[in-house]
């Protein structure tokens, strides 16, 4: 009898659980994922003093059916968009009329438009404090309607999962240029101040690709946006377009090469490396960046030779390179992130100039010494 009360208690016990176990959830604030909406991409604008905030949705299920090779249909797409006096706001206002629970877990692009630029940090911060967002989405600036671009036409009616917006690498292996961002690193080179950030612009064109006899939309990187001490400039992709030979994941670029005498050819560059040297004249640095890149001949008049195919490769990489750095004095801003080079490797001189406001690119400060290397010519028969 002396068991008796610890086994009165652990009837008790029992009872209890099995009381008040039908009413307990193991994840009491989880929902049904058919319940559920998800934002694949947001984009960003300010207009007369209030923030704009679009979100794109995507079928997820029509995706996998697309991808498993089932006929593809037009793939739908679903944009919203809510005006407010904070950019929680304006997203507020955009879910008032969602018809059902919405969720940022699957987000993955970040469009930020030319006119909310000036408020980069607060987009930033705003961000940073969604539990669900993810660092890895893709960030983007942009001057073009924000609407074109996410309504943005696809080449086989493929998913918006293979398009620029959402996957810019697999485009740069074609024709490299800019390095796209993801938002960590975004952030990270917003915040360093010997980095200039570089930011790709994105928008909607019209004027390349057709289906049948109609015009089509389609995404496309115009140029880029530089921001250093958050404040931020535009450059258009022609006049930047040497950037691409310092892009870390450089994959391929066609270049065509044409002599005094108006003989051409055209050689697909598949590598480029570049290192930079510094030296000091009366306290300012002159930077030297030697480059070495590799190609294959692609086509030929049949009449230009070997050595002017390399000597106009060479001379029109330096020239392009030189076009950005120009292009980087008019407005001192330093898009080939020299500075940087400084502020790691030559720390003593560059606090020193920080002291005097800080180092700007400036007319003659820069050489660029090119070697270019043909792996070989294919089928044609080079002089």
């Amino acid at each position: 009898m002396k068991y008796m009360p610890l086994i009165r208690a652990k009837v008790k016990l029992l009872l209890l659980i099995a009381t008040i176990s039908p009413v307990l959830s193991g994840c009491w604030d989880s929902s049904n994922l058919e319940n559920l909406e998800y934002i694949t991409a947001i984009g960003i604008d300010r207009q007369e003093e209030k923030f704009i905030f679009y979100a794109q949705l995507i079928d997820l299920s029509t995706i996998a059916k697309t991808e498993g090779g089932a006929k593809k249909d037009k793939i739908p797409n679903w944009i919203g968009r809510g005006e407010g006096i904070t950019i929680y706001d304006a997203y507020s206002k955009l879910l008032r009329s969602a018809q059902s629970e919405i969720s940022l877990e699957q987000l993955k692009v970040v469009v930020v438009h030319e006119h909310a630029m000036d408020f980069m940090t607060e987009i930033l911060d705003a961000l940073n404090r969604v539990r669900v967002a993810r660092y890895t989405s893709w960030m983007f600036g942009t001057r073009g309607r924000m609407m074109d671009i996410f309504n943005a036409s696809l080449v086989l009616e493929r998913s918006q999962l293979h398009s620029l917006l959402y996957n810019p690498q697999q485009q740069m292996k074609s024709n490299t240029f800019v390095q796209p961002l993801n938002m960590q690193k975004f952030v990270a080179q917003f915040t360093e101040k010997a980095v200039t950030a570089l930011l790709p612009s994105i928008l909607a064109t019209e004027q390349t690709w057709h289906e049948n006899e109609s015009r089509i939309k389609v995404g496309m990187i115009d140029g880029l946006f530089a921001f250093k001490a958050k404040k931020k400039q535009y450059y258009d992709r022609d006049l930047i377009t040497g950037i691409r030979w310092f892009n870390p994941r450089f994959s391929r670029h066609l270049l065509a090469i044409k002599d005094e005498s108006g003989k051409h050819a055209t050689v697909m560059v598949v590598k480029s490396k570049s290192k930079v040297d510094v030296s000091f004249k009366q306290g300012k640095p002159i930077f030297t960046i030697r480059m070495k890149l590799q190609g294959e001949l692609a086509e030929t008049d049949g009449q230009i030779t070997f050595h002017n195919i390399i000597a106009g490769l060479e001379k029109r990489v330096q020239e392009e390179v030189l076009q950005v750095y120009a292009a980087g004095v008019k407005q001192g801003v330093d898009l080939l992130n020299l500075d940087e080079r400084l502020f790691r490797y030559h720390h003593k001189e560059w606090k020193k100039l920080a002291e005097k406001g800080g180092w700007h690119p400036q007319p003659g400060e820069l050489r660029v010494d090119v070697h270019c290397v043909l792996k070989h010519s294919g089928s044609f028969i080079m002089d």
